[in-house]
C-alpha cells in the first residue's frame, strides 16, 4: 500500500493511487481505493507513505493498549497489510499486475513498525503462502478468506507457523498474534485538519497530522474515534436519524395530503435533527472513554487539554462551526482537566483504568456538565 521495494519506486505515484484498497494492519480488512470527505463530499485519495507509517503505528499501539476496554471488540493481528491484484478497483487491476507485479497471489504491502509481523521478520513484497498449515487462498475474494484465516489465529501470544515466498525462495516464519481492538484505520489526503469514524474503521486526513505535533497528541485524537466506536456511538446516531426520518416523513405525507409537494423536506430535516440528537453527549463520553483508552496504551493523557487550547486558538473558524454537535472548547478543555486528574488518582492509587459508569451516563446529557465527580 506504500511501496513494493526499491525495484517500483518508479511506480510509486501509482502505488499510492491503489493504495487504500489492501487491507489495514490492524484488523487485516479491505476498503476501497477513496473515500468521501465529509464536509466537500470530494473523493480523497491515500496520504503519503511517512503519513501510514506514523499513523499506523500509533493506532496500533493504541489498539493494543485499550483492547481491555474494547469489550468484544477485539481480534489477533499481525500488523500487516496484503492484497492481490483482484484486491485493486476492477479498472485499475491491469495496472496493479503490469507496474506493480500483482498476480493472483497475496503480497504483503506494508508491515507495521513493532507489530508483531515486524518482529517475525516479514518483509514488503513477501507472498504469502501458509498460515499455520493452512494454504493461503488466492484469487478473487483471496483477501476477505485470508482474514478469517487470521481471526482464527489463538491470541494467547502462541506462535504460529507463516510460510512465505522471497525473491522465489520459500521462508518459515514463526509469528506471535496480539490481540488488539478491532478496528480498521486509513490515513487520507487533505487540508482538512479532521479525523472521524464510520464504526469500523478510523479514518484520518492529512491535515491533522500538520497539527498534532507528537505521537501522544495523535493517539489522543485516535484514541477518541475509538471511544466512539467502544460506545456504539455511530450505531446509536443512524438509529436516531431513522427515528427522525420517519417523523420527517408523517409530516411529507400530511402535506402531500394537504396537496403540497414539499420534496422530502421535512424527512431529510428529520434526518438530520436525529443524526444530532445528543451529538455533543457522544463527543463528551468519547473523549472520556478515550482518554481511558489512551492511558491504558501508555501515552501521555497530560497533553489533551493543551492540543485542544492550541486546536481552539489556531482555528477558531472551525471551532465555532463544530458547536452545534460537539462541545465548546473551554468546556471540552475543563471536562478533560476533571478526567486527566480523575484518571491520574487511579494511577496513584493502583485502582484499574475503567471508566465510571456514573459519569460516562451523565456526559451523555445533553445539559452540559457544570461539576466535576468522584474518582472511582
Amino acid at each position: 500500500m506504500r511501496r513494493l521495494g526499491s525495484a517500483l519506486g518508479i511506480c510509486l505515484g501509482m502505488a499510492l493511487l491503489l493504495a487504500a484498497c489492501a487491507q489495514s494492519p490492524a484488523t487485516s480488512k479491505t476498503t476501497s481505493h477513496a473515500v468521501t470527505e465529509p464536509s466537500t463530499g470530494k473523493p480523497l485519495e491515500p496520504a503519503a507513505p511517512d503519513e501510514w507509517a506514523r499513523v499506523e503505528r500509533v493506532a496500533l499501539a493504541v489498539f493494543r493498549g485499550g483492547r481491555q476496554l474494547c469489550g468484544a471488540h477485539v481480534a489477533p493481528t499481525l500488523g500487516l497489510a496484503y492484497a492481490n491484484r483482484e484486491s485493486f478497483n476492477p479498472a485499475l487491476q491491469p495496472a496493479a499486475g503490469e507496474l506493480l507485479g500483482f498476480d493472483e497471489h497475496l503480497k504483503v504491502t506494508r508491515v507495521v513498525e513493532g507489530s508483531p509481523a515486524a518482529k517475525a521478520g516479514l518483509q514488503i513484497g513477501d507472498v504469502l503462502t501458509a498460515l499455520q498449515g493452512k494454504i493461503v487462498p488466492s484469487g478473487p475474494g483471496a483477501g476477505e478468506a485470508f482474514a478469517g484465516l487470521l481471526r482464527a489465529m489463538p491470541a494467547a501470544g502462541r506462535p504460529v507457523a507463516l510460510a512465505v515466498e522471497r525473491a522465489g525462495v520459500a521462508q518459515q516464519l514463526a509469528v506471535t498474534p496480539e490481540l488488539v481492538c478491532d478496528f480498521d484505520v486509513t490515513v487520507l489526503e487533505s487540508d482538512e485538519v479532521n479525523a472521524y469514524t464510520n464504526g469500523r474503521t478510523l479514518r484520518v486526513m492529512s491535515g491533522l497530522l500538520g497539527m498534532v505535533i507528537d505521537d501522544d497528541e495523535l493517539a489522543l485524537v485516535l484514541a477518541h474515534e475509538v471511544g466512539h466506536n467502544i460506545l456504539n456511538h455511530i450505531a446509536v446516531q443512524k438509529l436516531q436519524a431513522m427515528g427522525g426520518a420517519v417523523a420527517g416523513a408523517m409530516l411529507d405525507a400530511i402535506a402531500a395530503a394537504s396537496g403540497i409537494d414539499t420534496q422530502g423536506k421535512f424527512t431529510r430535516a428529520g434526518v438530520e435533527a436525529g443524526s444530532r440528537r445528543h451529538s455533543v453527549g457522544r463527543e463528551r463520553q468519547a473523549d472520556y472513554v478515550g482518554l481511558y483508552v489512551m492511558a491504558s496504551a501508555g501515552f501521555d493523557i497530560e497533553v489533551a487539554p493543551q492540543l485542544w487550547r492550541r486546536m481552539a486558538a489556531l482555528m477558531p473558524r472551525q471551532s465555532k462551526k463544530a458547536m452545534p454537535t460537539h462541545p465548546a472548547p473551554p468546556e471540552r478543555i475543563a471536562a478533560m482537566e476533571r478526567t486527566v486528574a480523575e484518571i491520574k488518582a487511579k494511577q496513584a492509587s493502583g485502582q484499574p483504568l475503567v471508566p465510571d459508569q456514573a459519569t460516562l451516563a451523565r456526559l451523555g446529557m445533553d445539559s452540559a456538565p457544570t461539576a466535576p465527580t468522584a474518582a472511582n
